[in-house]
């Protein structure tokens, strides 16, 4: 392609100016990319953004043209349907149609759920078409990715649009594919690799990127609070149970992602013994083009999951695990039998669509480093703050050994790897969240459900508790006296505690920026404390 940059917009012509935004897609995901246009259009007030999307057949652009709401900015490029050459064509089409310096960079499986507050984003688009940022750089980013709000910044530092960012040396960890603003000359780059005529698959395709990546040098502005959030529709080539949750919200089949491995849910009766598993996973080969697609799947399984009841009782409590919540049931139920408090206690990932008439759910949450930490010490002991009951001695050995992956059982989440010898540190060292704790907190809170649910942080679970009683209409005596925790993240030794850090440190700041009690309905969200409605800090 190596097409030479065109002079930058004057600032008075700016104003008036969109920012072509390049959607790289691909007939068989057009569901997927109609999903993601209208949460763009739904959450950014004022959207400064003109889509470029890409199609194959006609039928697939006369569906865009009639499914697409009319005040949604967009222009379509023809393609082949080969991933390389159809994404070298978007985007020589799009350099050769426009003059903008900058262009914002968006996929079909990189979703919006949330943006800061009050959107900084279009300030930010005239500021980048007006060219004025004081560093050359060339990506302007509006989520950390794998980098965290702890990383001690390593370039200079610039404010842009009243939020500060870092300047950086950018290196893959921050990847190609995820949304942020870019220079003409990073979209150039991408642009000849693909064209490149050795890049006939996505792996190629990123491994051509990779091995160029280096040589170009380029700079970006990393946001020290991030400025939106999104989340992936697939894990390792899997749709996440979220998205499907998200699409069966909008009226989208909750089937198998085109291209990808199959993944097929089941699930148990919640008043019967949890045998089931909750991913079988069956490999697909790998696609040459985008022009393939696979059958979609029976979605009566993932319609029945929806569609769960909570068993009938006042009050259900439900949380991530290892935050005082069968404490709490205990005090909401003082009187009842075992089997009644196992019912009110809820693990669940996806809430169900409606309760139960007169139903309440509270979600209680406390640090989720803690959380980690008390799956693993589990191993070693259970008490009473562990159970509703101790089990007896023979069976203590069998509870211990296996809590961590009955854990992840109940979290209706993916194992991978993890087998009940695993400790704490072979957890560390293999990095990886398994346990989903803030994709599960995000499920409830970011749900829009018609019915409330109360949230409350479990440290402050004390000083709350007259709020929640009157929230839930229940009247119980005080709260027996707090005990401190026989485990703390923080008195991990190095490298643990830094290790356990890293991973969850970012999701421990967001939680800590929360109100301690506030409720969750209709998508608005209220602190009970001060009967205020807030947006929350993002992290």
């Amino acid at each position: 392609m190596n097409m030479m940059p065109t002079p930058t917009p004057t600032p008075q012509n700016s104003a008036r100016r969109r920012i072509p935004a390049v959607f790289f897609t691909y007939d068989q995901d057009q569901e997927t990319t109609l999903f993601t246009l209208r949460s763009y259009l739904a959450l950014w007030p004022g959207l400064p953004l003109d889509f470029v999307i890409p199609y194959t057949s006609q039928a697939a652009l006369e569906a865009y043209q009639s499914q697409l709401p009319s005040d949604l900015p967009c222009t379509f490029v023809r393609t082949e349907s080969a991933i390389a050459a159809a994404l070298s064509q978007l985007i020589g089409d799009v350099l050769l149609k426009s003059d903008s310096p900058w262009f914002f960079w968006c996929t079909s499986d990189r979703i919006p759920i949330a943006f800061a507050d009050p959107p900084p984003l279009c300030g930010l688009a005239s500021l980048l078409l007006e060219n004025q940022l004081r560093h050359t750089s060339d990506v302007v980013r509006l989520t950390r990715w794998r980098d965290s709000v702890f990383t001690s910044p390593a370039g200079g530092a610039e404010s842009v649009s009243g939020f500060p960012f870092t300047v950086n040396p950018l290196s893959t960890l921050f990847g190609f594919w995820h949304p942020q603003f870019v220079s003409r000359r990073f979209l150039t780059w991408i642009g000849d690799v693909a064209s490149s005529g050795q890049v006939a698959t996505m792996a190629n395709l990123n491994k051509k990127l990779l091995e160029s990546f280096d040589a170009m040098a380029f700079r970006g502005l990393l946001p020290r609070q991030t400025l939106a959030k999104f989340v992936e529709p697939t894990h390792h080539g899997k749709w996440t149970l979220n998205y499907r949750v998200d699409r069966f919200r909008a009226g989208l089949s909750v089937g198998q992602a085109a291209n990808s491995t199959r993944e097929f849910i089941t699930f148990s009766n919640p008043n019967t013994k949890n045998v089931n598993r909750f991913w079988e996973k069956q490999e697909a080969l790998a696609p040459e083009s985008l022009g393939s697609l696979t059958a979609p799947e029976d979605d009566s399984a993932f319609h029945n999951l929806i569609q769960r009841k909570f068993p009938s009782l006042p009050t259900i409590v439900a949380t991530f695990g290892g935050s005082g919540s069968k404490f709490l049931v205990r005090n909401i139920y003082p009187h009842e039998e075992f089997a009644v408090l196992k019912q009110a206690h809820s693990h669940w990932r996806v809430p169900p669509v409606a309760l139960q008439p007169g139903q309440k759910v509270v979600y209680l949450y406390g640090d989720p480093r803690n959380t980690v930490l008390s799956f693993f010490a589990r191993r070693g002991g259970i008490t009473h703050l562990h159970d509703f009951h101790t089990p007896s001695k023979e069976k203590q050995q069998q509870v211990r050994s296996g809590w961590v992956c009955t854990a992840l059982q109940n979290l209706e989440t993916d194992a991978g790897p993890i087998t009940a010898d695993w400790d704490l540190e072979k957890f560390l060292c293999h990095g990886v969240e398994q346990f989903r704790l803030e994709e599960h907190f995000d499920c409830w809170m970011y749900a829009g459900l018609p019915y409330p649910v109360y949230f409350c942080r479990y440290e402050t679970l004390w000083e709350n508790w007259g709020r929640l009683q009157h929230a839930l209409g229940i009247t119980r005596d005080d709260l027996p006296a707090k005990e401190n925790r026989r485990s703390n993240w923080a008195d991990l030794p190095e490298p643990q505690n830094a290790a356990l850090h890293k991973m969850l440190g970012d999701f421990a700041l967001r939680l800590e920026a929360l109100p301690d009690l506030f409720k969750a309905e209709n998508g608005t969200l209220t602190d009970l404390k001060t009967d205020s409605l807030f947006v929350p800090q993002i992290v």
